[in-house]
């Protein structure tokens, strides 16, 4: 998406998740994440290496033999952290906590195309 330092991977129940600490002006903070989750990340994309906007970091988890049987997607979510969040350790949890992450609509930042799909669309009801 932009600039960034990994800050954390961790597994999700569909495969890793890669957490990315970026710099920005415009916030408060300074500071906002992305988060990549049910992927595969590239060897070399370990914590604490710079991404440049544009790399690629890693590939859609194989998820067709999840227990679930959830098809292959990507899990993007934006954040603005607080100064009290710790890297160490990542988990889902952390990102259902709003003292620690303010979520923010991905929609806002996309600037390429995209589709949303109608969630009555039977490939909704399947996620």
């Amino acid at each position: 998406m932009h600039d960034g330092v990994v800050k954390a991977i961790f597994t999700d129940y569909l495969g890793k998740a890669v957490i990315i600490e970026h710099e920005t002006p415009e916030s408060e903070n300074k500071r906002f994440l992305s988060v990549y989750a049910h992927t595969k990340p590239r060897a070399d994309v370990k914590i604490g290496v710079m991404v440049k906007e544009g790399d690629l970091i890693a590939n859609i988890a194989e998820t067709g033999r999840s227990k679930a049987g959830i098809i292959p997607h990507l899990h993007f979510s934006l954040g603005l952290p607080s100064p009290s969040l710790s890297y160490d350790p990542f988990v889902w949890n952390i990102m259902r906590n709003p003292d620690l992450i303010t979520l923010l609509d991905p929609l806002e930042a996309i600037d390429w195309p995209y589709q949303l799909l109608d969630p009555e669309n039977r490939y909704c009801l399947e996620l």
